[in-house]
């Protein structure tokens, strides 16, 4: 890495943990108190599989938080190190990504946008998954691209062995960082719904997409062959995931997701709902001029042009679903 790309993370992430520690937030209710207590049980050498606990089965969360249990005891700040840390590390990764694919500028300007988003700030001392699964998305995004991007050398020499596999092992990294995705927590799967505008848009080779999937498979193998030798039973998270999900009242409210997202006036910080407002906005702009430069730009095959619009329009995807799928699926 350049001294000056090391230099400009320094900083970065400097910022990014001062934002974080002068807005402290630390452990909430309900589900970080869970992982907490499922952390301490497998420190002490308990299996949280064992429970049939829902937050029990999220490995991702309930494994590092029961390392963090081993250091510091059951502390509080402790625990919150586990999503600072993953807040720390995909700030890192933002930059270095955006670097590879259009430049410094943009790098900055991606991390920044993760280090000052209010929500961003306030998760990243609790215990909610979303941190850790951003953490992995953000490692297959670099993954995926350093290996598309990577050319073998034809030359002789003997790191040819190791040129002619470094494709295929950053492949399946990223599908080992999707299993641990789903290990974070379950809600995860629901992302393939932003995978779909990419394959059409970007259109990625299929064996590429054969060796992320064979790191997927790998991770979801070792989940059940876990599940199986405590449990029993191969499939009995899925059946602790079918039972909790139909014991919880999700808010299933039509309008939700548009007056939250897009609220900008009147905002109430104390409000139950919370308001996303300028980043939305903001997003929605970057849409349209994704759009554009696609059109523009559309007979160049430029896959560095193509992927931020395929990455926005399976955004919308998703929130389009997390808003109106699951009334649709059940109604």
């Amino acid at each position: 890495m350049k001294r000056r790309h090391l230099f400009i993370i320094l900083i970065l992430l400097l910022l990014c943990l001062n934002l974080r520690l002068v807005n402290f937030v630390g452990i909430g209710t309900n589900d970080d108190i869970a992982y907490i207590q499922n952390a301490r049980a497998l420190a002490q050498g308990h299996n949280p599989l064992a429970g049939f606990d829902q937050c029990g089965f999220r490995l991702g969360m309930v494994a590092p938080l029961a390392l963090l249990y081993k250091v510091f005891g059951y502390n509080e700040i402790g625990f919150s190190l586990y999503p600072l840390i993953c807040s720390l590390i995909t700030c890192a990764l933002i930059y270095l990504t955006a670097s590879r694919l259009w430049g410094m500028g943009a790098a900055i300007v991606a991390s920044l946008l993760w280090i000052a988003y209010p929500l961003q700030i306030v998760f990243d001392t609790q215990l909610s998954p979303s941190n850790q699964q951003a953490t992995c998305v953000a490692a297959v995004l670099l993954l995926y691209f350093y290996a598309a991007a990577g050319k073998t050398s034809s030359s002789i020499s003997r790191f040819n062995f190791l040129l002619k596999w470094r494709e295929p092992v950053l492949l399946i990294l990223c599908g080992v960082f999707l299993g641990l995705a789903w290990w974070v927590n379950e809600i995860f799967v629901t992302f393939i719904l932003v995978v779909i505008p990419f394959l059409f848009i970007v259109r990625p080779k299929i064996k590429h997409l054969l060796w992320i999937v064979t790191g997927f498979l790998l991770i979801i193998f070792l989940e059940l062959l876990m599940v199986k030798i405590v449990s029993f039973s191969w499939l009995a998270r899925f059946d602790c995931i079918l039972r909790t999900e139909a014991a919880v009242a999700s808010n299933k409210e039509y309008g939700y997701l548009p007056r939250a997202l897009f609220k900008i006036w009147n905002i109430n910080p104390l409000h139950d709902e919370g308001y996303f407002g300028i980043i939305w906005y903001l997003f929605v702009i970057v849409t349209i001029l994704a759009l554009l430069l696609f059109v523009l730009r559309s007979t160049t095959g430029n896959g560095k042009q193509k992927l931020p619009l395929a990455l926005a329009l399976g955004c919308w995807l998703w929130i389009a679903y997390l808003q109106w799928g699951g009334p649709i699926a059940e109604g």
